[in-house]
């Protein structure tokens, strides 16, 4: 009933109007279980009076059109407010749309971008084969992802990421690319950061042993190719340890940057400076013609090192052991060039301290030795295997027993 008193006011308001009126209703359809959305067109039939003797109506189902214009207005606000920007190109690659988060990235406005290439926006800066690759995956899967650097509107590069997805109609053919990407600049700093401080002493700033082995290895590859020699120095500061525990670990920490300071300046810049921990660093020397070159850069180094500093007020002093080994005249690996390097410099402190020594095979065959006498001595503890001895001593005026040793 209610239904019905809806449709006759409808009628009356068509006779009343003298003119066709269209009205929509959302109707319960009971063969298909859900509400449809009915378009009824209604106009007075005249009679030849001129009055109206009846109604004519037109009713059609526009359901799925209603729906459809929701998609669409719903699309359309997804696309106008997406955080991303969106750009939507024809078969030929000129751009058709853009949102207002292009504009907001890009610089550019719609009508400035409209009808044109999206290699506006290039830097020129991604390599050619990132393009290879992108075209030939949206050819293969209709879909690349990957990353780009792009140029705004100001001329200021940033980083994006960028996905790009291919539209086809029934036949196959490419009607549209529909290109989103976002600013990634904050995301690369912070990966740089991270990778900074994987590979860096977080106090000296200097490449840490990860990153040392890996310029060590580039460092002989490039030697082999010259046909030169690779020098690396290990250095061991001489009582850091009364300093750190005088003063506090802040003057320690305070001496260690300025010694990674020292150094930096006492070589060139393709030369390697690094920290492997403690009071101990590691300068590489690459190109070196012979053993006088080393030399001649580790005698700048110990005196740089054994210079004063002055930290906290304090005038303070160290002084610098330094062990050399040569590639590939010594080692011909890199562990080996850093451990043959370190008992160099064992040999510097034990011979006075403030001074650099080569590495030699007599030194490695001391420190195996001395190894080898360590252990011995440690076991023969354990078992009891040494023997007391007493021989007298005695007085030889009188040749009495005076004492024993």
């Amino acid at each position: 009933p209610e239904l019905a008193d809806f449709f006759r006011q409808k009628d009356q308001e068509a006779i009343a109007a003298a003119e066709p009126r269209i009205n929509e209703e959302w109707l319960h359809h009971a063969g298909k279980g859900r509400p449809i959305l009915l378009e009824t067109i209604k106009t007075a039939l005249p009679g030849v009076s001129g009055k109206p003797i009846g109604v004519l109506g037109i009713g059609r189902d526009m359901t799925e059109r209603k729906r459809a214009e929701e998609n669409l207005h719903l699309m359309s606000r997804a696309f106008s407010n997406s955080g991303e920007a969106i750009m939507i190109t024809d078969a030929e690659n000129r751009i058709l749309a853009v949102n207002k988060e292009f504009t907001r990235l890009t610089g550019y406005s719609e009508e400035e971008v409209i009808g044109r290439n999206p290699r506006i926006l290039s830097t020129g800066n991604t390599p050619r084969e990132v393009y290879q690759e992108m075209w030939a995956a949206l050819t293969r899967n209709d879909y690349w992802q990957g990353e780009l650097w792009d140029r705004r509107k100001s001329g200021e590069p940033y980083p994006k990421r960028l996905s790009i997805s291919v539209v086809r109609d029934a036949h196959g053919q490419i009607i549209n690319y529909i290109g989103n990407f976002e600013d990634i600049t904050d995301r690369k700093a912070a990966e740089d950061k991270i990778h900074h401080l994987a590979h860096h002493d977080p106090l000296t700033g200097l490449p840490n042993r990860f990153s040392l082995y890996e310029r060590i290895d580039q460092g002989m590859a490039f030697a082999r190719r010259c046909g030169k020699s690779l020098a690396v120095m290990l250095i061991d500061l001489d009582r850091f340890k009364q300093i750190n525990d005088t003063l506090g670990h802040n003057a320690g920490d305070q001496l260690l940057i300025q010694v990674a300071g020292r150094l930096e300046r006492s070589v060139r810049e393709s030369d390697i400076v690094a920290r492997l921990g403690g009071d101990e660093f590691v300068v590489v020397l690459s190109g070196v013609s012979s053993s006088a070159d080393a030399a001649e850069v580790a005698g700048k180094i110990v005196e740089h090192l054994a210079a004063p500093y002055f930290i906290a007020g304090n005038e303070l002093r160290t002084s610098p052991s330094v062990g050399i080994c040569l590639y590939p005249e010594d080692a011909t690996e890199t562990s080996d060039l850093i451990k043959n390097a370190d008992i160099a410099m064992y040999h510097a402190k034990a011979s006075g301290r403030c001074n650099y020594q080569f590495y030699t095979d007599e030194l490695r065959a001391d420190v195996a030795q001395r190894v080898t006498a360590e252990h011995e001595l440690t076991v023969a503890l354990e078992r009891g295997q040494f023997v007391l001895h007493y021989q007298p001593q005695i007085e030889l005026c009188s040749g009495r027993v005076r004492g024993v040793e």
